[in-house]
């Protein structure tokens, strides 16, 4: 009797023990499943694996990083948050997640709440690049620029060519008045990377702070020559020809910016509030249409395009186009048909 009583607790046991480590198998195929789909930027299948391995393992701290992480490439930055938050709550002192709550701070205002959080992660890792530029945008908003000063001289004490310390810098001297100071490393920090419009965006708006606007649009052209194909370049110098009130120059541009990105509804529908704005419904309505088409299921671009008819006083039109919102997704309900 013994004997079996023995031989069933070891079968009992192995059962077990297959199920566990069939749990870990599970889990790692999910895990890596999310990271190839992270590398093909399939961000809405790769939240889906993760969440699956989270779901065998609540604990999984590097699942949510990557989840968090995943939330951000979605534009989910509550989400994101609350899933850093919650690698806090299983490991307060989890250095990437401290660093990113104080970012997210940051953005808020908070940015007393902020300081105490990247303070904590510059007494773990005194010499982290990321986090000293986060401590120096806190200190910059809370006006203690000789502080944040010293931490882009941190940086650049080891990494010399660091663009956000170099744009750092160039802010507290525009803040100081030294604005031959701020150009010169605006200037440096642009030959550094010439076809990032981001970068150079620093510049145009210490040039427009100055109403230098011969050196915005000049600083604009370059960049569409350095990179034609950045259709934000096209738009922004549109924007720049339609504050001056140069609408055949503006509305050349928004339509070479479409040329640049075909496939991105956002050039169409800049053409097509430019179109709104000097009374050309019918050459609206055509942008509106093609963004539509680039992606039908986005309700809020549908929804645009009602307004466009509601305004014109087609209620048929807009009716139809509700319509067939509501059809996809029942519980619509549109805003500016009440106002009608």
């Amino acid at each position: 009797m013994n004997f079996f009583l023995n031989v069933f607790y070891l079968f009992f046991i192995s059962i077990s023990l297959i199920g566990c480590q069939s749990d870990l198998e599970k889990k790692e195929s999910f895990m890596k499943k999310a990271v190839a789909y992270h590398e093909k930027k399939e961000y809405r299948k790769e939240e889906i694996e993760l969440k699956n391995a989270l779901q065998i393992d609540p604990g999984y701290i590097k699942a949510y990083h990557l989840l968090a992480e995943n939330m951000l490439k979605l534009g989910n930055i509550k989400e994101s948050a609350a899933v850093y938050n919650r690698i806090l709550q299983l490991d307060a002192e989890d250095i990437d997640a401290n660093l990113k709550i104080a970012e997210f701070l940051v953005l808020g205002k908070n940015v007393d709440a902020a300081l105490e959080k990247i303070s904590f992660v510059l007494e773990k890792q005194p010499g982290r690049t990321d986090a000293l530029l986060v401590k120096g945008l806190i200190l910059m908003q809370k006006g203690y620029y000789d502080g944040a000063e010293k931490a882009y001289q941190t940086i650049l004490a080891n990494d010399a060519e660091n663009i956000p310390a170099i744009q750092g810098m160039a802010k507290i001297h525009a803040v100081k008045k030294d604005f031959h100071g701020a150009e010169a490393l605006l200037l440096k920090s642009i030959a550094l990377d010439e076809q990032n419009l981001q970068v150079r965006m620093s510049i145009i708006g210490l040039y427009m702070q100055q109403n230098r606007l011969d050196d915005v649009k000049t600083q604009l052209e370059t960049a569409i020559e350095k990179s034609p194909d950045n259709f934000e370049a096209h738009v922004l110098l549109g924007n720049f020809y339609f504050n001056q009130k140069q609408n055949d120059k503006a509305e050349a541009l928004y339509l070479d910016a479409v040329k640049a990105s075909p496939s991105s509804v956002k050039p169409y529908l800049v053409a097509a509030e430019f179109y709104e704005k000097i009374h050309q419904g019918e050459n609206a309505l055509k942008m509106y249409t093609e963004a539509s088409s680039l992606e039908p299921d986005n309700v809020g671009i549908k929804e645009t395009i009602a307004r466009f008819h509601y305004s014109r006083k087609d209620i048929e039109s807009a009716d139809k186009i509700i319509s067939a919102i509501l059809a996809q997704r029942p519980r619509y309900y549109p805003a500016d048909r009440k106002s009608t």
